[in-house]
């Protein structure tokens, strides 16, 4: 296993930044070159999303979900999304967890569940279940996240 890092230097600070993957660290220091976007917001973006699913959401201009990510505001999502759609390539139709999936997704991070807890719950979901309710969809994804 790799640790990705990312040294920040300033004049009064050496800041150091973890990743677990390389499409991480990619992505944090694409948002690092957003015009007022520093480190925090860029760690709350990815922490918000998988990278795949981060991508896919600033090329498709969706304001709604980079909206959902806490501390990111409508000005920010569209400055993200102006800076850097040209710069991520097209879209990844298989990172895309679609529509249904994305609220699915914030409903279970509103919550108190972390991103990859929801995602992983949301795999573990019978395809048959996505044409479901979204709350039907979400107790099954509870049953999952808290068995008892």
């Amino acid at each position: 296993m790799h640790l990705h890092t990312h040294l920040q230097v300033r004049e009064d600070a050496l800041t150091l930044y973890g990743f677990a993957t390389h499409a991480e660290i990619d992505l944090f220091e694409r948002l690092l070159t957003v015009n007022k976007l520093g480190p925090a917001k860029s760690l709350a973006l990815l922490s918000g999303s998988t990278p795949a699913g981060l991508r896919s959401d600033i090329v498709r201009g969706n304001i709604a979900a980079l909206t959902r990510i806490p501390g990111i505001g409508r000005v920010i999502a569209q400055q993200v999304i102006f800076d850097l759609k040209d710069k991520l390539g097209p879209a990844d139709p298989s990172a895309d967890a679609g529509a249904g999936d994305a609220e699915l997704l914030a409903w279970l991070q509103a919550m108190g569940f972390t991103a990859a807890q929801a995602q992983a719950a949301v795999k573990h979901l019978p395809d048959a279940s996505r044409a479901d309710p979204v709350e039907d969809r979400v107790r099954a994804a509870l049953l999952i996240l808290r068995p008892e």
